[in-house]
């Protein structure tokens, strides 16, 4: 997969891999649950990852429902 312009995603998942993936612009990832690999990835801008503290908010304002997360500890 190839993203060829800026991009940001909000992201509530177990794992993320980015696997044969090329950013070939500036991106955002922001996380919540999430451990994070990135070992086959190749960067030519800048990639910030973030964790998000937060629920994600849908576009009606509501919380996206993460009850399958509930508990999810962070690993290093």
């Amino acid at each position: 997969m190839m993203f060829g312009g800026p991009v940001i995603l909000s992201l509530a998942t177990r794992r993320l891999e980015s696997r044969r993936t090329r950013w070939a612009a500036t991106a955002e990832i922001r996380l919540r649950y999430t451990t994070v690999d990135l070992a086959h990835a190749v960067f030519e801008y800048p990639l910030t990852i973030a964790a998000k503290l937060d629920p994600f908010l849908l576009a009606d304002g509501s919380e996206l429902a993460e009850g399958a997360f509930a508990g999810a500890r962070a690993r290093g």
